[in-house]
């Protein structure tokens, strides 16, 4: 064999392996936006919180929900002066929706039980942060999806 088809093959050679590796980013890059567009654009199942001492009910998207008395809280509850500046948090997770006390000066409870640790929330269930009472319900009812 001659030089000149030696260089020939080793060009052919590597000209095949970029365009080997360039299909195969291509492919992952495609695969990527596929994926984004099909899970960025999931609408979350609202949450209604309703305070049942007034009787007012709001919806919430967000995937975390501060309850408290800190003007940066989802859910306010600046009457209530037993409830903390960010009391508890309610948080998805894994397809659930759960409830944690953040450390609060007087405990947080779930249908008059104190919470210790982050505790699953079904639809229906009574949240007490301090004086104030919030029944929590959700159009997925129940909320529990997985244990």
């Amino acid at each position: 064999m001659s030089a000149e088809i030696i260089l020939i093959i080793r060009f052919l050679t590597v000209l095949s392996l970029y365009a080997f590796l360039g299909f195969i980013i291509f492919t992952l890059w495609k695969d990527l936006e596929k994926t984004h567009n099909k899970y960025g654009s999931i609408v979350l199942t609202p949450i209604t919180v309703r305070d049942l001492s007034k009787d007012e009910s709001k919806d919430f998207r967000e995937n975390e929900i501060f309850i408290g008395r800190d003007e940066l809280a989802q859910i306010r509850l600046q009457h209530d002066e037993s409830v903390s500046n960010i009391h508890a948090r309610i948080f998805r997770k894994s397809g659930n929706i759960w409830i944690e006390d953040l450390q609060s000066t007087n405990g947080t409870f779930l249908n008059g039980d104190p919470i210790i640790t982050p505790t699953i929330i079904v639809s229906g269930d009574q949240i007490t942060c301090g004086k104030t009472t919030v029944e929590i319900t959700s159009k997925n009812n129940p909320l529990i999806t997985e244990i």
